[in-house]
């Protein structure tokens, strides 16, 4: 399987010449304790953040990982895009599109808000509080304590990537691109993982 991360060239040449990407950890208990002072967790939890191609729904995973980076990651020196490799015979993915996996989340974020509500004071403001999207929390916790998802080493689900940098926001609510997060970075094939974009 091949998925795409676009970032500011210089983290993309640290990347390819360590063969290495670092992941910022999460800390939630099984209890829903969580110490303050972090950074609110990505959309789909901790991991490493691609996009990939489904030619069904016309999702090209390199567009995406260029816009993306345009609007998030670009600089004077413009962005770069990494095609990773990844084993997809080890991979267990969580599918965010599917309805199961929906109601799931739905019903499990709804019983447990109760338990996260005091801690959201606690954690650092950044851009994504500003959003207060929730669902890497519950994502999180769910990966690492539910039985029936503790397996899971990748996340998936459509988003929607604005396709100008010059008006970030939406343009729309339809899904244009395909995410995927993977949990563990040990699938990645380093020998075939390359840059494939570096520009504007």
């Amino acid at each position: 399987m091949e998925g795409y991360h676009g970032t500011k060239p210089d983290s993309v040449d640290s990347i390819l010449a360590t063969n290495s990407f670092t992941i910022s950890q999460f800390v939630i208990g099984g209890d829903f304790t969580i110490p303050s002072n972090q950074s609110l967790p990505n959309d789909l939890g901790q991991g490493l953040y691609l996009f990939v191609d489904d030619d069904i729904k016309g999702y090209n995973g390199l567009d995406s990982a260029k816009n993306y980076a345009r609007i998030y990651r670009s600089n004077s020196q413009g962005i770069g895009v990494i095609c990773f490799k990844i084993d997809c015979e080890k991979l267990k993915v969580l599918d965010l599109s599917e309805p199961d996996s929906i109601r799931f989340l739905n019903m499990y974020k709804e019983k447990c808000y109760v338990r996260i509500e005091s801690s959201l004071k606690r954690f650092k403001s950044n851009r994504a509080l500003k959003r207060f999207n929730l669902d890497g929390i519950f994502l999180e916790h769910i990966l690492r304590y539910h039985p029936t998802f503790k397996s899971m080493n990748a996340v998936v689900y459509d988003s929607y990537i604005s396709p100008t940098s010059e008006n970030p926001r939406p343009l729309s609510f339809i899904p244009n691109a395909r995410e995927f997060c993977l949990r563990d970075t040990n699938l990645i094939d380093w020998m075939t993982t390359k840059e494939v974009y570096r520009g504007i």
